[in-house]
């Protein structure tokens, strides 16, 4: 039997640099919401809104980002992003402090951290492959996954405990700590980056084009561009159910809000338990078939949250099919992440990635209005029906007339779906 893949020291290390920088992100979930519901009197309207547009600026100023990573060294990108979202995430409890705190400082902090988001995660993403050998990527990604799901299931409550008894100051507080201690972690790393071999542009319209190629390259592969088609309309329709599961569960299924919490929190055991199990699955079953199949069952449980009966058996029945789709989900993540790392060009991961986030920060909101709209119209119970039925209807989006008849690997898919560079004209 093989041996399963041993990671390195280096990568320990960025994992351990992860779990810090992660713990404080659940520790002060939903500090910023707070703030402005009960500190800045913020109606309902204006916290979409405010988080809304965050995402929404985020998204725009972040297209650059990818090609400008893509040229740096990824390490001391990683720890700078890290010290500007600890000074960036410090300066709001500093505003309340101060009394200076409003709606429009607290929106321009979260896009900056929205933004910041999107940086790290393109660096993240293009070091990631320095540090872990080619058959270790699902291992690698099983436990970055791993580990925010049990972070958030975890320290997500705990974290909303501190701020009812001490207030959002101290939760934020931490979690500007966090990030100065995962800075210190990644500066531990010692393996040498590999070069870069994007070649810095000597006008505007280059470097647009450039800018761009995290998009160009996901449309130009036809894997990728089926497995980004899947995932923005999988996700979106995800957060479309989102705010309406709590309105379903807290109106119309007449619960209590420690069963809302409870959905929330528990169904996390089973990502954990998916991303357990992700790697040995993805053997059994071949990568391109977990992809195909995993994604596809994954879609097929929020349906049925339409038809969630009153009381009890409805808490019951919400919370068995949110531990389905959760443990689906973290089957199919890891898997997925690694295979599309895998059909990345190196030279476009970083700019791969950051058009991926920014993306889904745009696409996720819009269905999230949506849904909004379509509740007000049709009533809350069909519109998660429709979602849950946009959600089946992803899994057609899969890359199924490549990988259902092909055993090659990512790589060799790369070679042979990838166009050759052409010049900007």
């Amino acid at each position: 039997m093989r041996n399963a893949p041993r990671l390195s020291s280096d990568f320990r290390t960025l994992w351990r640099a992860h779990t810090v920088s992660q713990f404080g992100v659940s520790f002060s979930n939903g500090a910023t919401a707070y703030l402005a519901v009960s500190v800045l009197d913020a109606s309902a309207f204006a916290v979409a809104i405010l988080f809304g547009l965050a995402r929404l600026i985020a998204a725009v100023i972040s297209i650059p980002v990818g090609i400008l990573v893509e040229r740096a060294r990824k390490r001391p990108v990683l720890v700078g992003t890290d010290v500007a979202r600890s000074i960036a995430t410090a300066l709001i409890p500093i505003a309340l402090f101060t009394d200076s705190l409003s709606l429009a400082l607290l929106c321009g902090l979260l896009t900056v951290d929205m933004f910041l988001t999107i940086v790290r995660a393109a660096a993240n993403a293009a070091h990631l492959r320095d540090l872990v050998e080619d058959d270790e990527l699902t291992v690698a990604f099983s436990k970055f996954e791993a580990t925010n799901w049990v972070l958030a299931a975890l320290f997500t409550p705990v974290g909303g405990l501190f701020i009812v008894l001490f207030g959002p100051t101290v939760t934020l507080s931490v979690d500007a700590l966090t990030y100065l201690v995962s800075a210190g972690l990644l500066r531990r790393i010692v393996k040498p980056e590999s070069e870069s071999t994007i070649v810095a542009t000597s006008s505007i319209q280059e470097f647009a084009y450039e800018a761009m190629g995290g998009w160009r390259h996901i449309w130009r592969n036809r894997t990728l561009r089926a497995l980004f088609l899947n995932a923005m309309l999988f996700g979106g329709s995800l957060m479309l159910i989102s705010p309406l599961l709590a309105v379903l569960v807290l109106r119309d299924l007449d619960l209590e809000a420690w069963h809302y919490t409870f959905i929330l929190g528990v169904p996390a055991v089973g990502g954990v338990l998916g991303t357990t199990f992700a790697k040995r699955v993805e053997s059994k079953l071949g990568t391109n078939r977990a992809v195909l199949w995993l994604g596809s069952i994954r879609t097929f449980w929020s349906v049925w949250i339409a038809l969630s009966p009153v009381g009890l058996a409805g808490f019951l029945f919400v919370l068995l099919l949110e531990v389905l789709l959760m443990f689906f989900a973290g089957l199919f993540n890891p898997t997925f992440s690694a295979f599309q790392v895998s059909i990345t060009e190196r030279h476009f991961l970083a700019r791969t990635s950051a058009a991926w986030r920014a993306s889904a920060m745009i696409v996720q909101p819009t269905f999230m209005v949506l849904g909004g709209a379509l509740s007000s119209w049709w009533g809350m119970r069909p519109t998660i029906a429709f979602a849950g039925s946009l959600m089946i209807a992803s899994s057609l989006l899969l890359p199924w007339p490549i990988l259902s008849g092909s055993s090659r690997s990512g790589f060799s898919l790369l070679r042979s779906q990838t166009p050759r560079r052409t010049a900007p004209g």
